[in-house]
């Protein structure tokens, strides 16, 4: 059997004392830190969709105001401006909207890589 020196046979009992901490760490600390680690998960996921919600909403309520504007200033070439933003600003909330309101949450890594 050869013999690896001092230096390699150091590094290898610090390799291994890693080991034993990280186990010790992640049976002490894993389900916690997994728990709190799904919640925020959700808490994202929550918050994507009250933001999608709010802009359907916004969209909603701007598709109205500017349609009214439209028709009080049909008359005018403001009023053919105003009824392209009435129908192009919405729908670019809208499509905002819908994508955080239907965005599929990442999935959660393996917490033992």
């Amino acid at each position: 059997m050869k013999n690896i020196g001092a230096e390699w046979r150091n590094l290898a009992e610090g390799f291994l004392r890693v080991e034993t901490l990280e186990t010790q760490f992640r049976a002490e600390w894993g389900p916690r830190l997994e728990r709190a680690r799904r919640e925020k998960a959700e808490a994202e996921h929550q918050e994507a969709r009250r933001r999608g919600r709010t802009a359907l909403l916004v969209a909603l309520v701007l598709a109205l105001l500017l349609f009214t504007a439209a028709i009080v200033l049909r008359s005018s070439s403001a009023g053919t401006i105003v009824l392209v933003l009435a129908l192009v600003v919405p729908a670019v909330l809208v499509l905002g909207g819908l994508r955080l309101l239907f965005r599929t949450p990442d999935p959660l890594p393996d917490p033992s890589d």
